[in-house]
């Protein structure tokens, strides 16, 4: 596999004269970002960052397990965007970013499921109470 993602990172040097070859990879010089992925990163955090204060806020008005992993799971839709501009500005290569969104995207996957079956738990438990107070 080495072999081939090196004659593939070779091409696309010949490709784009102004990108730079690291560690078997092309890093793609900041000022060369396109400003339509600059604007559509700046869009995801404006979107992003209240949309975790309005869970972070639902979270303190309700203080339930549930709350906070849906708080956790948005807040990683905001990790997302921070990597993307981390990786965008070189702080670290594409085998990095992309490692990390699929850690993301698990990791938001497997917050959803957590209070989806967290809420379920509850609704069950407090139903069972509720039949036992009625015999």
């Amino acid at each position: 596999m080495g072999a081939f993602r090196d004659r593939v990172v070779d091409a696309d040097c010949r490709r784009f004269p102004n990108h730079q070859r690291t560690e078997g990879y092309v890093v793609t010089p900041p000022s060369s970002l396109s400003p339509v992925l600059l604007a559509v990163l700046l869009l995801a955090a404006l979107v992003t960052v209240p949309l975790v204060g309005l869970a972070l806020a639902a979270y303190l008005r309700r203080r339930s397990r549930s709350y906070l992993l849906v708080v956790l799971a948005v807040g990683t839709l905001l990790a997302r965007t921070g990597v993307a501009v981390a990786s965008v500005t070189g702080f670290f290569g594409g085998d990095v970013h992309h490692l990390l969104e699929h850690a993301l995207d698990a990791a938001m996957a497997s917050l959803v499921v957590a209070a989806v079956y967290y809420v379920r738990a509850s609704e069950r438990e407090a139903e069972y109470r509720t039949e036992e107070v009625d015999r």
